[in-house]
């Protein structure tokens, strides 16, 4: 009797966690479409079906889900509660993956309430992250963070830096759509730091090298 109690909560369980993440990525479809109230419905969905399965993984990965609901909506305090919820569930679990995926938003809050240090902390975070599993796209998002908060700090060295490694990691992963921010990161940052080369030469150089 005990085993088929086990087995039965065993696949009820199941059930709840594939609801949990069906509801997940329906709330990331809604996401892009810019439907806000859909968006955070489906993953406050996530999160109930999260929770009920017991699922520590669903969980952290529907609070990050909230989170950008939150942010889609302009709600960066919001945004950011759940990003930290969802990045201690994480850190405190070992999910490195979810970890990747959502420290650059949790990095894009701090940007926001001008905590331009923690910010620049959750995004070299995430490219160790990233360079530990392959994982190279929390990589580029965080570059393209950090580089325009290293342009506003006009730490120009490390801006470029930043910028040219991105450019290395979209070549080999084909996200080309990165590219022109990084050009773009590379152009103001030659606005302050050369006197030989205008911004706008600069741009038509990157055009004409693709």
């Amino acid at each position: 009797f005990r085993r088929v109690l086990f087995r039965s909560l065993a696949t009820k369980n199941s059930r709840l966690g594939d609801l949990a993440r069906i509801h997940h990525l329906r709330g990331n479809i809604y996401f892009p479409l810019g439907r806000v109230d859909k968006c955070l419905a489906q993953h406050k969905a996530s999160l109930r079906f999260a929770q009920r399965a017991a699922s520590i993984e669903d969980e952290a990965r529907a609070f990050g889900g909230i989170g950008d609901g939150y942010y889609m909506s302009g709600s960066m305090l919001e945004a950011h509660d759940y990003f930290e919820r969802c990045i201690t569930l994480c850190q405190r679990h070992s999910l490195a993956a979810i970890d990747i995926s959502y420290r650059p938003m949790r990095a894009t809050t701090h940007m926001y309430c001008l905590r331009f240090d923690s910010a620049l902390a959750d995004c070299q975070e995430v490219c160790q992250l990233a360079d530990e599993t392959g994982r190279l796209r929390g990589a580029i998002i965080s570059l393209n963070i950090s580089s325009q908060i290293l342009l506003e700090k006009q730490q120009y060295a490390q801006a470029e830096a930043d910028a040219q490694y991105a450019l290395e990691l979209v070549s080999r992963t084909g996200a080309k759509r990165f590219v022109p921010l990084f050009h773009d990161v590379l152009a103001r940052s030659e606005e302050h730091t050369s006197e030989l080369q205008s911004p706008c030469n600069l741009v038509c150089r990157l055009l004409l090298e693709k």
